[in-house]
């Protein structure tokens, strides 16, 4: 039993972040990453979001890359610009190409009208000749 207790380490403790509580009002946990994708990176955890015994809470948010929240996928805050700049710029260009269709069908009434007023002038010169 000595030799099981002399290899145990118990887990460090987490830092407590009182400048930062979360949505409970209660001081957030400072954690690191460990998964593969965000290995090392800093983040802010709800102290009842890691306990089965009280309700949970689903604040957390990174510390070095940006906040992330459930809203948004898990995305970093440099992620959403990104997307947000994508956006911006596919609508620019859906917005071009609206406006280039737009001429386009000014430009067919336009012809549209012309034919018209040259049927409407023709069928009246014929009244007036045939008269």
């Amino acid at each position: 039993m000595s030799s099981a207790s002399s290899s145990f380490s118990p887990k460090r403790p987490d830092k407590l972040d009182y400048q930062h509580p979360c949505f409970c009002k209660v001081p957030s946990r400072v954690k690191t990453a460990k998964n593969p994708h965000n290995y090392g990176k800093k983040f802010r955890v709800c102290v009842n979001s890691l306990s089965s015994r009280t309700p949970q809470c689903k604040f957390w948010e990174w510390l070095d890359d940006g906040i992330v929240d459930n809203a948004n996928s898990g995305k970093s805050s440099t992620e959403v610009e990104n997307d947000v700049s994508q956006w911006k710029m596919k609508m620019i260009h859906d917005n071009m190409s609206l406006k280039h269709e737009i001429e386009k069908i000014r430009l067919e009434m336009f012809y549209c009208k012309t034919v018209f007023f040259v049927i409407i002038f023709l069928n009246v010169l014929n009244l007036v000749l045939k008269g």
